[in-house]
């Protein structure tokens, strides 16, 4: 169930949606969930350039400094966008 609600959680940072996180949160997705490629939720949330996202998911303590498999962070997901 983790990683079901876990992409689900991805997906929602892809999207922005604030309300769908909240719900994978519940649904027991870690906010430090890594999709298939290293990427985090506050990673696609930055690539996607979504704010309220990614305050979200700050203040819920997702990790700024997790890696994904090509060495990026979600800083540098941002700085790409």
């Amino acid at each position: 169930m983790g990683d079901a609600a876990g992409m689900r959680l991805i997906e929602a940072a892809m999207d922005g949606d604030v309300a769908a996180m909240a719900h994978a949160v519940k649904d027991g997705a870690p906010v430090e969930f890594q999709d298939p490629g290293g990427q985090t939720a506050l990673f696609w949330a930055a690539m996607e350039g979504h704010s309220d996202a990614l305050e979200w998911l700050l203040q819920r303590g997702a990790p700024v400094d997790a890696v994904n498999e090509g060495g990026q962070t979600a800083l540098m997901g941002a700085a790409m966008r």
